[in-house]
């Protein structure tokens, strides 16, 4: 086992949280805990949840954390962060599932090149996936203005430090990974992006990073990320005004498509 938390949040996906476990289960080298935390799912979700778990736990080091209400997907990947032990966190949707070699290539990774957030490509696609070995790695640092262009990788991609102080959005429902995403790069952190697909993507993406299935409200929280930045002062009156007028024009593009 490795020292790694790799965080879940669960709401009302009993069927593919089980894929995605599996996945963990089935890693070269496993990571050590496993935090799921269940976002006040129905009654019977969460029965079928403990079934699953107990299941797992013969291989899986399982903790699950119960939110009193629902919280969205950020505030639970959070709570998660809080409660984990190690010191390098791996971020997982119940819906999605991994490459087997995933953790071991990352944390290799993460320790070697001494970074505190990677990240690599993700598929939609089984065959998409690269059957990579460790000495013929390639990388590259993610660049910042490509960032404010478009999410450039999805969130079970990523691998980051736990004393990293800044977190989800709390409340945030959509592009609340995104907002995290730029917030670190615009306090001068550094994302490195492998340039192979480790994880599977069981959903349609509809942009480089992957969006919703309900691409209005995706824009809505698109929206809402650009204007967070602009009232944190992290951008300037004249970029916001650029990147506004950009994801609309991509809103206009994708009605026509």
């Amino acid at each position: 086992m490795v020292p790694v938390s790799v965080i879940i949040p669960f709401f009302n996906d009993s069927k593919g949280i089980v894929r995605a476990l599996a996945s963990i289960k089935n890693q070269s080298k496993v990571p050590n805990e496993v935090i799921i935390v269940d976002d006040n799912s129905e009654k019977k979700e969460l029965i079928e949840l403990n079934k699953i778990i107990k299941i797992f736990k013969k291989k899986l080091n399982i903790k699950l954390i119960k939110n009193k209400k629902n919280l969205g997907p950020g505030s639970s990947r959070n709570i998660g962060w809080q409660e984990a032990k190690n010191n390098l966190i791996a971020f997982l949707d119940s819906d999605d599932s991994w490459y087997y070699k995933k953790i071991e290539i990352q944390y290799n990774f993460m320790k070697k090149n001494r970074v505190d957030i990677s990240c690599h490509k993700s598929t939609t696609n089984y065959s998409g996936i690269n059957h990579v070995m460790q000495d013929t790695l390639k990388y590259s640092e993610v660049k910042k203005w490509k960032m404010f262009f478009g999410n450039q990788f999805t969130t079970p991609s990523v691998m980051l430090k736990k004393n990293i102080k800044i977190r989800f959005e709390e409340n945030k429902y959509y592009t609340e990974d995104y907002l995290l995403w730029l917030t670190l790069m615009l306090n001068n952190y550094k994302i490195f992006l492998i340039l192979h697909t480790l994880a599977y993507i069981h959903k349609p993406l509809l942009g480089a990073g992957g969006l919703s299935k309900n691409p209005i409200l995706m824009r809505m929280g698109e929206h809402n990320t650009i204007s967070t930045l602009y009232s944190k002062k992290l951008i300037s009156p004249f970029f916001y005004l650029i990147l506004i007028t950009f994801s609309n024009i991509k809103k206009i593009i994708r009605k026509l498509i």
